[in-house]
């Protein structure tokens, strides 16, 4: 039976559990997003916008340290996903680094806006009464102006003249900037919206431009499933 050397047996013991010098030490990444979040939360971020945030960021300490941003950028860059995704990588990111002091300077990604279209105000009406509070609002915003789901997401209290239904808006495309007006009823539900919600003047009032995009998609192919049964069940 061969001896054992204690020695030798520690030492591969240690070298099992250490992490090597060229592995990143970023274990503390997810409880630093978590921190985060809570700061952004306070600061009066929506809870859909926050809770995609912290899933990128997860996802991305994941495969590279966080506290490289030159690392972080090459992965973002050899990313297998649209730019607009990659843009909105380097938003959630550039948060990041910001709260913990990483210098890092965001490169520029071109964003595919989607614009909700309708074939009719009948149908987006429909799907207007189908909806929850707060995204029946964004839809009769965009109903009554016209706005992309870019410009509703950057939409903050300081952007808004309550009294008289206008809405100051910065264009998405830096253009120059245009005011519009909203309905009475849409104007008395961005109201009761603001004073429920305890927001900063410089609040997003609403979730980033894709949620907006996806929620109406699945919203309307709910509506359009219910309306076929129900003609399917009048026969």
């Amino acid at each position: 039976m061969a001896a054992t050397n204690p020695q030798h047996n520690s030492s591969a013991a240690q070298s099992a559990t250490t992490p090597s010098e060229n592995t990143p030490k970023h274990c503390a990444f997810r409880g630093n997003i978590l921190t985060l979040a809570v700061k952004l939360r306070e600061k009066g971020l929506s809870t859909s916008y926050l809770s995609t945030l912290i899933r990128v960021l997860n996802e991305m300490g994941s495969n590279v340290d966080l506290r490289s941003s030159s690392k972080v950028l090459t992965y973002i860059a050899e990313k297998k996903v649209k730019d607009s995704y990659k843009a909105n990588m380097c938003d959630f990111y550039q948060h990041y680094t910001k709260s913990y002091g990483i210098p890092f300077s965001k490169p520029k990604y071109n964003r595919d806006y989607k614009v909700i279209t309708v074939p009719s105000k009948e149908n987006i009406n429909l799907i207007i009464s189908y909806a929850s509070k707060k995204y029946a609002l964004i839809y009769s915003i965009i109903r009554d102006t016209g706005l992309r789901p870019i410009e509703v997401s950057n939409l903050t209290p300081n952007d808004i003249d309550l009294d008289n239904g206008r809405l100051n808006i910065e264009t998405a495309k830096h253009g120059k900037p245009r005011v519009v007006k909203v309905k009475d009823s849409t104007l008395g539900m961005l109201k009761a919206y603001i004073s429920t919600h305890n927001f900063n003047m410089d609040s997003k009032l609403f979730p980033y431009s894709g949620v907006i995009s996806n929620t109406y998609c699945r919203l309307r192919t709910s509506m359009a499933e219910k309306l076929y049964n129900l003609k399917e069940e009048r026969g």
